[in-house]
């Protein structure tokens, strides 16, 4: 029998940890990194209203399998989602207590499904051709797995790259439905309280507030080509982003940054965005 919790000590909840999903197209600043050590003064205002503004939901959507809703449930857990990704807080007897009400096997798994709400998401982020056709596939999707569980957020990448490679993808298991969802996942993202190395505690079993996993997107970089240009004709090659002007010229002409959904893959394996 689980033990009750104890109402007479008022129960709070605590994060357990934190993944955070940050994309480069949306976030970057024409050619300035988001997270640029040195951005000039205009930038580095840019970047801070784009930031505040930044909502993950515009791309991807986070939601627990069902063997995670239910040991959210049974492990008196909650699954918050934040603009830029989502939190999974545990129960503790108050809130100065750092120990999770009910402890962690080790071995547990927090397995999250991954949906794209963007049909272009594909196009703008930096995925090779194979990759894009293999998550194309109804059987194929990734798995993101936490590596280590460093208190430096930096350590703590779900992905190699800043983009998906096919190492990461698998065949979708047959149990990857989702309470509400009717379409497949694009993916899943899986963290494992795995002590020593992956424990989501620390060596005296207390939370780690600023655990923090990130799964870090790079925006695709194209071949910018004007409507009426003559078949092979671009104007270099730039990265695609939805902030800013990207200083490109045909001729003595400044280009306006295209959209991805002007942005196709062509048989000379080469990437396209066409200017109207």
């Amino acid at each position: 029998m689980k033990p009750l919790l104890p109402e007479s000590f008022g129960i709070s909840y605590q994060v357990l940890f934190t993944v955070r999903v940050l994309h480069r197209y949306f976030l970057d600043f024409g050619t300035t990194p988001f997270d640029t050590d040195a951005p000039s003064v205009e930038a580095r205002k840019k970047i801070g209203l784009i930031r505040r503004v930044y909502d993950v939901a515009q791309f991807l959507a986070f939601l627990p399998d069902a063997p995670t809703l239910q040991l959210l449930k049974n492990q008196r857990m909650l699954f918050k989602k934040q603009a830029d990704g989502f939190v999974v807080l545990a129960a503790t007897e108050n809130p100065r207590s750092p120990t999770p009400f009910l402890p962690l096997a080790a071995g547990l798994k927090f397995v999250f499904a991954v949906y794209p709400t963007d049909p272009f998401f594909m196009l703008y982020t930096n995925l090779t051709p194979e990759v894009m056709n293999d998550l194309k596939r109804p059987t194929r999707g990734f798995r993101l797995k936490n590596r280590n569980s460093s208190a430096n957020p930096l350590e703590n990448r779900l992905n190699t790259g800043e983009t998906i490679r096919m190492a990461d993808l698998e065949d979708l298991p047959p149990e990857h439905a989702v309470a509400g969802r009717l379409e497949r996942p694009l993916g899943f993202i899986e963290i494992e309280h795995a002590p020593p190395t992956r424990s989501l505690l620390t060596a005296e079993d207390a939370l780690q507030p600023t655990l923090t996993y990130t799964l870090m997107l790079q925006n695709r970089t194209t071949r910018w080509r004007l409507k009426n240009d003559a078949p092979g004709d671009f104007a270099g090659e730039h990265q695609m982003v939805k902030n800013g002007l990207i200083p490109a010229v045909n001729g003595n002409a400044k280009l306006v940054n295209p959209t991805p959904a002007t942005t196709t893959f062509e048989n000379d394996g080469h990437f396209y965005s066409t200017i109207y």
